[in-house]
């Protein structure tokens, strides 16, 4: 682009950039408000009365239309106030059933940070030094059965299902041969797995 266009093409891809985040925020919200079911329901438990489950209802704004509800987080999203959590915070006891005070989100968000940047750090390593390691010896055998076997092996890792990759690993690696645990967060082999699937 000439340099006198470089206003244009900015403004249109930043424009371009928050229509798809407005799209995309609209999406979810439309189906974590549809999908998962009544959050009264789900706070409450099946035994709840009728009044309470309309109660909690009225507390929690989820008789306000759907569009409504959305503007209203959209506002709150932009002032750092993402919302309560449906499912952490709530009280389940029958005396005070009826009380909305659930865990605000973005605490919940943040004190996962850590271990998300963790593991997204060590696997980024871990790609990348598979990348340049098997990218040379591609390059230094070109039409070779090294060659071939790296771009089997690049095919494949970009084509298999990351959560049935890590289903097999936890089988193999867990269940079967006992050498890492199946889950968790805390030491080095719980990160091992879940590393190894996203590189």
């Amino acid at each position: 682009y000439p340099v006198h266009c470089m206003p244009y093409f900015l403004a249109r891809r930043f424009g371009s950039f928050v229509l798809t985040l407005v799209a995309v925020s609209i999406v979810v919200f439309a189906v974590m408000n549809v999908l998962p079911g009544d959050p009264a329901l789900t706070i409450l438990g099946l035994d709840a009365t009728e009044d309470a489950l309309a109660a909690l209802r009225d507390q929690l704004g989820l008789n306000q239309p759907l569009l409504q509800r959305y503007g209203a987080w959209v506002t709150g999203a932009m002032q750092g106030d993402f919302g309560v959590s449906f499912r952490y915070g709530f009280s389940m006891m029958p005396s005070d059933a009826l009380r909305a005070e659930g865990t605000p989100v973005l605490p919940i968000v943040l004190s996962r940070l850590p271990a998300t940047f963790l593991l997204a750090g060590t696997a980024l390593v871990l790609a990348f030094s598979l990348a340049v390691v098997l990218g040379c010896l591609a390059a230094m055998y070109p039409r070779s059965w090294i060659d071939n076997l790296v771009n089997v092996i690049s095919l494949a890792s970009v084509s298999v299902v990351q959560f049935w990759l890590g289903l097999i690993l936890i089988i193999v690696f867990s269940v079967q041969l006992g050498l890492l645990p199946t889950g968790g967060y805390g030491s080095w082999q719980h990160l091992i797995l879940p590393a190894l699937t996203l590189a």
